[in-house]
């Protein structure tokens, strides 16, 4: 038997005298006053534990009213410099297209061809604003998610790429039936699409472009990924190819057309919604895109948050 576990007090036959039954008493009351200090020690303790509980949780809380107040900045920012972007770059566009319709023959080869640049760069700006005024409305659940097959939400997206992987012979295949998720079925087609169109610009060039759309049911949702077996994305530029307007840049994707927000989208919606997605990635070999759509969706955000 413990120590801690010892009767405080034995039993006592009729020959136990006055003296024996005074040191089992004292035995006992030492043996107490241990248990009691011992006690309030611990009590000390378990108050400390909490009051560092209170303290981090409380600190957590801070950090996320900062968070979410700097995220609520970040896309008042995106929203308001997008729209002050759009009328300067319609009104030069306008100026130039007037300049170059009523100059006729006075103007020369070389002022032409200066002001179809400057024309081009115009109009380049405005795609941009309009891609960062898409890209601050993804951030905000608009209509109510619902059930929804992804499957066909994939395949619609195949089909609206049908040119493009026509043209350049790539083969999109869907092994298995995908699940029915909770979503807003618009903006995860988008998140379909915009991985197929990555997959297929980033295509290598010595093979035929192969991708494979997968799911997995789990406890918590659907976990999809998106296979191909492109040129490759380099390990240290796999943590920045979901940055607004970041492009790998190398020889390789040198000539692909792109604004860098294509991934940007996706990984905009698929947060909204309250999922996650990475990429593993090997150059010469192709990549994986990786994302969640829970069980449960995010409450929808106050519709009169949304933008105009």
């Amino acid at each position: 038997m413990s120590k801690a576990n010892e009767p405080l007090l034995r039993p006592c036959g009729p020959d136990v005298g006055v003296e024996d039954l005074s040191a089992a008493l004292a035995k006992t009351v030492a043996r107490t006053t241990e248990l009691m200090v011992d006690l309030e020690e611990k009590n000390e303790e378990l108050a400390r534990l909490n009051a560092e509980l209170t303290a981090a949780k409380q600190g957590l809380e801070h950090m996320n009213e900062r968070l979410k107040s700097v995220m609520e900045e970040k896309e008042e920012f995106l929203r308001t410099i997008s729209h002050d972007m759009q009328a300067p770059a319609r009104n030069i566009s306008g100026h130039i297209d007037f300049v170059i319709k009523h100059g006729g023959p006075e103007l020369s080869a070389t002022v032409r061809e200066r002001l179809d640049r400057i024309g081009a760069n115009a109009h380049t700006l405005q795609d941009y604003v309009n891609e960062l005024l898409n890209l601050s409305r993804l951030g905000r659940m608009g209509q109510p998610p619902e059930a929804t097959d992804s499957g066909a939400l994939a395949q619609a997206a195949i089909e609206t790429l049908a040119a493009e992987t026509e043209r350049h012979g790539v083969e999109i295949v869907v092994p298995k039936p995908l699940p029915v998720v909770v979503c807003q079925p618009i903006r995860l087609r988008q998140v379909f699409q915009n991985l197929l169109d990555n997959a297929i610009k980033y295509r290598a060039a010595d093979r035929r472009c192969r991708i494979e759309i997968t799911a997995e049911v789990t406890p918590a949702g659907a976990r999809f990924a998106v296979r191909d077996n492109g040129i490759g994305i380099p390990k240290d530029d796999q943590h920045k190819v979901f940055g607004v307007f970041y492009r790998v840049a190398n020889k390789v994707t040198a000539g692909v057309d792109g604004k860098g927000v294509g991934l940007a989208a996706v990984k905009r919606i698929v947060e909204t919604h309250g999922g996650e997605i990475w990429v593993d990635s090997e150059v010469g070999v192709g990549s994986v895109f990786s994302f969640t759509v829970p069980s449960r969706q995010p409450p929808p955000r106050d519709p009169h948050e949304e933008l105009v």
